[in-house]
């Protein structure tokens, strides 16, 4: 019965009723908890487009690395591997930055050659700068026979009608070796005798002397009345570093045309050569194929430096005919030192 009586007195409360969350007040239990959670979602960010938690994770991963290769790397290394990116992104940014210039037409090519030839003449040539040198020393010879000698010599006979002086018994070229005027020549040249007559590169004309003669080695010096206030004396040099195969260049008189070029190569050294004009037997001579002809004897032969190494003395023909037939023979200078008032070389 006691039992009975106790369930009795038990009264059961109706379930109450859970108010929704956003129905909660301040005063409500939990209500901290809600509306912290509300502001929460309120305040966060919008994520920007193409960002992921991946991506985030991803960057953070490369900052920590970059942060600490930074502070455990040397500072040379650094330096280095920061040089070596800007090098890169150089190499592969500037064929977008400046693009390669585009080929030229074959006319721009044309006229950017016409163009640099019209500013830029040619270099003069191996003749042209030898003669150069030379061209203010050089002089005619002309020998005028006797006027009781009536009789015209064989080289007169020969040479009228080839533009030699009907009054000159021989023809030849000399040139100027020193301040004073003393011109170097051949023996043969002035052998014949008589009055000797000089014409200077500027037409100035004047009587020579001869001071010197060597009939063995076909030379002579001679001592002009009068000489031109801007003559030059020839550059001369010794015939010792000649080579055979070096190119020389012969200027003279030839058939009496007036400072006439020729070039060619030395074709033999230490020559032998009979003349018959002196009746010597010439040595050591060199020998060259630089076309030389009568009036020519005299003239320098120079060097490709444009300096005096020998004398043109003879032309070599088997036949009576005084032409060239390519082999010239020269003096060298060094056998015409002692007469010039030098040493040898």
């Amino acid at each position: 019965m006691a039992t009975s009586k106790t369930i009795s007195r038990i009264r059961l409360s109706p379930p109450r009723k859970r108010k929704h969350p956003t129905n909660l007040t301040p005063d409500d239990t939990g209500s901290s908890l809600t509306t912290a959670t509300i502001r929460s979602e309120t305040e966060t960010p919008l994520s920007e487009p193409g960002s992921t938690p991946d991506s985030k994770r991803l960057l953070g991963k490369w900052a920590f690395f970059a942060k600490k290769w930074k502070n455990q790397l040397p500072p040379w290394i650094q330096t280095a591997g920061i040089a070596f990116l800007g090098a890169f992104l150089t190499l592969l940014l500037y064929p977008k930055i400046s693009p390669p210039p585009k080929p030229l037409t074959t006319r721009q090519v044309r006229q950017i050659v016409e163009t640099h030839l019209k500013e830029r003449p040619p270099e003069p040539t191996l003749a042209n700068r030898a003669f150069q040198s030379v061209y203010r020393s050089l002089v005619l010879i002309r020998t005028k026979a006797p006027a009781s000698d009536s009789t015209p010599s064989p080289d007169r006979s020969r040479s009228q009608g080839k533009g030699k002086p009907e009054d000159a018994a021989t023809l030849g070229t000399g040139f100027v070796v020193d301040e004073a005027g003393s011109i170097l020549t051949c023996f043969h040249v002035i052998a014949p005798g008589g009055k000797i007559l000089i014409t200077f590169f500027d037409g100035l004309e004047a009587e020579g002397e001869v001071i010197y003669a060597s009939p063995e080695n076909d030379l002579a010096v001679l001592k002009p009345s009068v000489v031109p206030d801007d003559v030059t004396p020839a550059v001369l040099a010794g015939s010792g570093n000649l080579r055979i195969g070096d190119e020389v260049v012969a200027v003279g008189n030839p058939f009496g045309i007036a400072s006439s070029v020729s070039a060619g190569v030395v074709s033999g050294l230490g020559r032998s050569f009979f003349s018959p004009r002196t009746g010597q037997r010439m040595l050591n001579l060199i020998q060259f194929d630089a076309a030389v002809n009568p009036g020519n004897s005299g003239g320098p032969l120079l060097d490709r430096n444009g300096e005096v190494v020998g004398v043109v003395s003879a032309l070599f023909n088997p036949t009576d005919q005084e032409v060239f037939i390519g082999i010239g023979f020269a003096v060298p200078l060094e056998s015409a030192a002692g007469a010039i008032g030098i040493p040898p070389w």
